[in-house]
């Protein structure tokens, strides 16, 4: 917390983040490879930052098209998970709202913005080494355990 000289208090909050799992017909989960910092060239699960006036879902939504040119249908809530992210030399506390949503057609999907490529992944071969941030391991891993063998 800052404390101005007239005692206005100023709370430092977590940025608000989304991220969409999609899991295919064969129990595979979709990772996408980042293409910018934090991170650059590991995996994560598609997603980003909450904009102004967008509540959690449409925020999942948008950034789905953005990234993968397609719509996150069937949305479901998972989990949120907490985590930092590195901007310019500065570490942002961030929350995320991880969902869970139908898989696409994989010709419907076309990768723009800010990811290289996808990847689905069999559950025993998902990278957990190679996926940037803690948070989304630690969310991946929960939603795993909680799937039926």
């Amino acid at each position: 917390m800052l404390i101005c000289d007239n005692s206005h208090q100023i709370y430092i909050n977590p940025k608000i983040t989304n991220a969409v799992i999609f899991e295919n017909a064969r129990g595979q989960i979709m990772l996408v490879r980042r293409r910018y910092p934090p991170h650059t060239r590991m995996w994560d699960l598609p997603g980003g930052f909450v904009d102004l006036n967008e509540n959690m879902e449409e925020s999942a939504r948008r950034e789905i098209k953005e990234e993968l040119g397609i719509e996150a249908e069937g949305l479901e809530y998972v989990a949120s998970s907490n985590d930092t992210y590195e901007y310019q030399g500065l570490f942002h506390p961030t929350i995320c709202i991880t969902f869970k949503a139908n898989a696409p057609e994989e010709k419907n999907i076309k990768v723009t913005d800010d990811i290289e490529g996808y990847r689905y992944f069999d559950r025993d071969s998902i990278p957990f080494d190679d996926i940037g941030f803690a948070s989304m391991r630690k969310v991946i891993e929960r939603y795993l355990s909680q799937l039926s063998p």
